[in-house]
């Protein structure tokens, strides 16, 4: 170990303590990255790391309707009209910097779910082709 505490005090890493500081040496190097990874990792945390919907609820076939709502900011939307004598919902809320992690919504076949009835309003477009179901499960067969 050496001193290096004039380097520490020059850079305002440290305030300045009475006495002798034991720092070990090349620590000051990484002191200043500690601070950049602290603000990456907030960022990260901030801006959001979601999952894909096709990968947090696998399904064998692809949706019977997709869509997308809102210019900005909306939701994906992949609806399965009877599957499993259910209607399946997977839907996921993306904006510029920000999302959510996909959820899931069933009802009996024929009957909408309360996301549907909550969007029903809204404009609709076509999902993204990079956001369409992947290959294996890719039907999209009414993808708007």
């Amino acid at each position: 170990m050496r001193y290096i505490t004039a380097i520490l005090h020059r850079s305002h890493i440290i305030p300045r303590l009475p006495g002798p500081v034991y720092v070990p040496a090349g620590t000051c190097y990484s002191l200043p990255f500690m601070g950049i990874g602290l603000i990456l990792f907030a960022l990260a945390a901030v801006t959001g790391c979601c999952s894909e919907s096709w990968v947090k609820f696998p399904v064998m076939q692809g949706p019977d309707l997709s869509y997308r709502t809102g210019a900005d900011g909306g939701y994906d939307v992949y609806i399965w009209n009877c599957m499993n004598n259910r209607r399946v919902v997977i839907y996921k809320f993306t904006a510029s910097f920000t999302c959510r992690e996909p959820e899931k919504q069933t009802s009996q076949c024929g009957e909408i779910t309360p996301i549907e009835a909550e969007l029903k309003d809204t404009s609709k477009r076509r999902v993204p082709d990079s956001l369409l179901w992947p290959a294996p499960f890719k039907s999209n067969r009414d993808t708007l």
